[in-house]
């Protein structure tokens, strides 16, 4: 299963959001790379409870001059992730186990309602 990829946005079908997130969606799911922050996975969240925390693996990296983009599965769907590329920010190495956090507020509800 793979996220759906619109622009920069990372666009997660109604069975995508359940594997990712753990609960059920009739609606898509939009997160803009940039949104998302990597952590180290036994680390505990310091960002509050606004913030949404899962489990992934890093699978690809890639520089695009300012911007590293990595390449996570969580829970079999492809997730992009975008980060400054800068010497004090921590490069993540491939099959590395890591927790993505997104901020609830970053997550936009598609519908066509």
């Amino acid at each position: 299963m793979v996220a759906d990829f619109l622009g920069d946005l990372n666009v997660l079908d109604p069975q995508s959001v359940e594997l990712v997130f753990g609960f059920k969606s009739s609606d898509f799911l939009a997160i803009h790379p940039g949104a998302i922050i990597i952590a180290e996975a036994s680390g505990v969240s310091e960002l509050g409870n606004e913030y949404f925390c899962y489990k992934a693996e890093v699978t690809e990296l890639k520089m695009m001059g300012l911007v590293m983009r990595y390449t996570l599965n969580a829970s079999g769907v492809a997730m992009k992730v975008d980060t400054l590329n800068k010497p004090s920010n921590k490069r993540w190495e491939i099959g590395a186990e890591v927790k993505f956090q997104v901020d609830s507020s970053d997550v936009v509800v598609l519908n066509d309602r």
